[in-house]
């Protein structure tokens, strides 16, 4: 007793014997020694991947993947076979994405698009999650278990199963879990791990200006508070659910990070870009007390929309040579930044509900439309084969900016969205969405030039033709060509969740004929009606802050949208 320290009641009771130590000391390396049996999650051992196999599922990883969320070091690629270096499960973790996008060649097109044992590795990581989450112990506790969750939140593991019916015994078409409630709880979960281990004062602590010499074990460190960090904003800005991370200090360290020897170029310059850019975020929210950025207040908008301007002006002489930085990290974020903040303030506008504004009051939206509108369209065209050159100068209110002729994917480009993270999709098809709402409310016209109707928002535009020159329907056209490229029917990806929506939001400013229109399959009701729920109910509130209120989209029938 006499060696005892007071401390937290749990803490103290372990120290006399009461709790089980189970190696109670938070690692703050990569791994612990694990009580646990280590070959529990070890994917290897349980006969679900060949050595072979495992080694090809990682390199996919991080060739295509890791470049949108730039979490890991390199050196897993080639060292991930040694245990007291990486934990079985973070490496069951890297493999279940790899596999995910096992034949990603000419084969996209095939059922078995995801390796045979995708399922079995599903199941296996759920279980190493669900012990991350409801059996606990503190030598869970480590940098490999946040960088698991990270992985998880990011890369939504589907199944076949019918979640909704325990019984069901059918094998069902695979469908991803991904959702903002599901990403923000896993988040949350790694937020209180990475506190548990110190990572939100000490990773910043190596990086600041009066200690020498931060380790690579440092930045290998920082880089994964990095993306929690990230990613917790992106999620705010695409639900509507506070972020639970304060990034003023983060910044400060960003440019130290970046400079360091042991960083990955180009991943870890843009994560600091996209850190900084989160800090100017945080600025603007803290000044108007928004916990939310839903409701910035005019000013702050104003100075956010100066900030990014200047942000983008200082990152693209720092990164515009690197390959397909026109549509990668942290532009394409920097365009989702932009259409998220400033639609934000656009419910009187697009909203059935809300009174008409008036006209002083539309003016003043004005310029905030201006952005949403350019940015929707930036994100769009970036992936055209005119994205590289066209999409730094693009003016919504300029049509001349735009290229002529038809808009094409670019072929390479579509090629790495192929493997973005999920919550990607969400914010394309809030931009595709965006841009129809607008021209149904008669806020734009075929060109995306703003003309407020005199008169009710709520009529409807007259279809243009698929065939017009028009710069919205080629748009539009763009965005169809830049999803069924991406998701062929037969083959599981998360972009097929929202297909259908993009397909019926085309029609309602085109006139297709029936072929073009439903492409001669039968439209998916389940895609469709997922987004409609999202856009009415999710902490996204889509409807809710930008389109109305729920169960007011009369127009977006699915019976119409059924029969053609």
């Amino acid at each position: 007793m006499d060696g005892i320290d007071l401390g937290a009641p749990i803490a103290t009771l372990r120290s006399l014997g009461a709790l089980a130590t189970d190696n109670f000391r938070y690692k703050s390396g990569h791994s612990a020694k694990w009580s646990k049996s280590p070959i529990t999650f070890d994917l290897i051992s349980q006969c679900l991947l060949s050595d072979r196999d495992s080694q090809r599922a990682i390199d996919i990883f991080f060739k295509h993947c890791h470049p949108s969320a730039p979490v890991l070091e390199e050196d897993i690629r080639h060292f991930w076979r040694e245990p007291d270096r990486y934990s079985p499960t973070l490496i069951l973790a890297i493999c279940s994405v790899g596999t995910r996008f096992w034949n990603n060649d000419s084969r996209r097109d095939t059922i078995d698009a995801v390796h045979p044992s995708f399922n079995n590795l599903t199941n296996l990581l759920d279980k190493a999650v669900s012990s991350l989450l409801l059996r606990p112990t503190p030598s869970d506790v480590t940098l490999d278990s946040v960088r698991v969750l990270l992985l998880y939140a990011q890369w939504m593991p589907c199944s076949r199963e019918d979640g909704n019916d325990l019984g069901a015994s059918q094998a069902h078409a695979p469908r991803s879990r991904y959702n903002e409630i599901s990403a923000w709880a896993i988040l949350g979960l790694a937020v209180r791990y990475a506190t548990l281990l110190g990572l939100d004062r000490s990773a910043i602590a190596s990086f600041r200006a009066h200690v020498n010499g931060p380790s690579e074990h440092d930045v290998n460190r920082l880089r994964v508070w990095y993306n929690l960090l990230t990613c917790s904003f992106n999620l705010m800005l695409t639900s509507g659910l506070p972020a639970s991370i304060d990034p003023e200090l983060s910044v400060q360290v960003a440019q130290r990070f970046s400079s360091h020897d042991k960083t990955q170029y180009p991943g870890d310059l843009r994560v600091t870009g996209l850190v900084e850019l989160v800090g100017i975020v945080h600025r603007a929210m803290r000044s108007s007390r928004d916990v939310s950025a839903r409701q910035l207040q005019a000013h702050s908008l104003q100075k956010l929309n100066s900030d990014m301007d200047a942000w983008e002006r200082t990152w693209f002489s720092l990164l515009h040579n690197t390959e397909f930085q026109h549509n990668r990290l942290p532009f394409n974020s920097l365009r989702w930044y932009r259409l998220s903040l400033n639609s934000a303030s656009l419910a009187p506008l697009l909203s059935a509900t809300s009174p008409l504004p008036t006209e002083l009051a539309r003016e003043a939206l004005r310029h905030p439309l201006k952005i949403s509108l350019t940015a929707a369209a930036q994100m769009i065209l970036s992936f055209s084969r005119f994205g590289s050159d066209f999409v730094w100068e693009l003016d919504s209110q300029t049509p001349l900016s735009f290229p002529d002729g038809p808009f094409h994917v670019d072929a390479g480009s579509i090629g790495q969205l192929y493997y973005a993270v999920d919550s990607t999709w969400i914010s394309h098809t809030f931009a595709v969405t965006f841009l129809v709402i607008c021209y149904m409310r008669g806020i734009i016209n075929e060109n995306l030039q703003i003309c407020f109707q005199k008169d009710s928002p709520n009529k409807i535009a007259t279809k243009v033709s698929s065939s017009s020159w028009s710069i919205l329907p080629r748009l539009l056209l763009l965005a169809l060509e830049i999803f069924d490229g991406v998701c062929p029917t037969a083959t599981f990806h998360f972009s097929r969740d929202f297909q259908g929506l993009i397909r019926y939001a085309v029609s309602l400013v085109m006139s297709l004929d029936q072929q073009d229109a439903n492409g001669g399959e039968t439209v998916d009701d389940l895609a469709f009606q997922s987004l409609l729920e999202l856009m009415n109910d999710s902490g996204v509130d889509w409807a809710g802050s930008l389109l109305g209120e729920p169960g007011e989209f009369t127009d977006w029938n699915m019976s119409e949208m059924l029969d053609g």
